[in-house]
């Protein structure tokens, strides 16, 4: 699982090589695809920036060729590659984009990441109704799946910032413990080791 979401140097060179070959390549969908996958490549490799121009690359091609599918697919992972560049614009704009495409298309993953995207806006902006609405709705569309997405986090992040803020801290240590659930996207070391001193520090 860590590999998948953690990808090697290797796996990122070749990416960026399918995308330069893709510059000979006519067929305008895959072209498409090669960029989409090399932007989700940057995003969980850290190059956010990176990551929301191969997104907006990719999804300019979608649009040519009327692939709404991968249009819903690059929106939503350009509006998290705003969020980790703390661009809550950019970020609300695709994510709202992503929900009413993803709707559209009812591809509930995406359903739910747009509002977990929406939730950390919220968050932003002091709205606590919204993040704790956005947040709960995306887990619980997420865990309704017979396969989900492990992107918890995405969702738990701002609900636990905001139970922090308002005082709740066994409100926020439970939705920690969602961080650890069985096959979840490895967060930094440093993070969930922070993470589970806060929980031990709980229990005691």
């Amino acid at each position: 699982m860590g590999s998948r979401f953690r990808p090697s140097r290797e796996c990122v060179e070749l990416g960026r090589s399918a995308v330069e070959a893709g510059d000979a390549v006519t067929d305008l969908t895959d072209k498409c695809h090669a960029v989409f996958v090399f932007g989700l490549i940057q995003l969980c490799s850290g190059a956010f920036a990176e990551s929301v121009d191969c997104c907006s690359a990719g999804l300019e091609l979608a649009e040519r060729v009327g692939d709404l599918v991968r249009q819903a697919r690059c929106l939503n992972y350009r509006a998290l590659g705003h969020r980790r560049l703390n661009e809550v614009t950019g970020a609300r704009t695709d994510a709202e984009q992503t929900l009413a495409l993803a709707s559209k298309l009812r591809m509930v993953e995406y359903i739910a990441m747009a509002k977990a995207n929406l939730g950390w806006v919220a968050w932003k902006e002091a709205r606590s109704h919204d993040v704790e609405k956005f947040g709960e709705e995306a887990l619980a569309l997420w865990h309704g799946m017979e396969d989900p997405l492990r992107f918890d986090w995405i969702a738990l992040w701002p609900l636990i910032a905001a139970a922090s803020e308002q005082g709740n801290l066994p409100k926020a240590i439970d939705q920690m413990r969602g961080l650890f659930a069985e096959g979840q996207y490895p967060l930094a070391d440093e993070v969930m080791a922070d993470c589970r001193a806060a929980i031990d520090l709980r229990q005691a």
